[in-house]
């Protein structure tokens, strides 16, 4: 999906995904918190604009790329700030 530095960004694809799915709950690397404060706080309103809360598990950057061993999908975006990635757990939207 990347198509150049920056394009799409994360939060427009998040933004467009969250428009199509429910998710019950979210993994993100701690680091997050220090090293991209902005992208955090502009993950939970696209969130919130949804109307979702969902479940926040923060864990370590290393433990976070052992976890995407398991996922079904893998979405490239063209950002490139740091730790901006994120793992959604899918519920139901009936």
């Amino acid at each position: 999906m990347a198509i150049e530095q920056g394009y799409p960004s994360f939060i427009k694809v998040l933004d467009v995904t969250l428009s199509e799915m429910q998710v019950e709950e979210i993994v993100l690397a701690s680091e997050i918190l220090d090293k991209n404060p902005e992208i955090y706080k502009e993950i939970l309103l696209t969130f919130k604009k949804f109307n979702m809360e969902p479940n926040v598990v923060l864990v370590s950057h290393e433990e976070f790329k052992k976890i995407t061993h398991k996922s079904e999908v893998i979405v490239r975006t063209g950002e490139c700030t740091p730790y901006a990635n994120i793992i959604l757990k899918s519920g139901v939207v009936f």
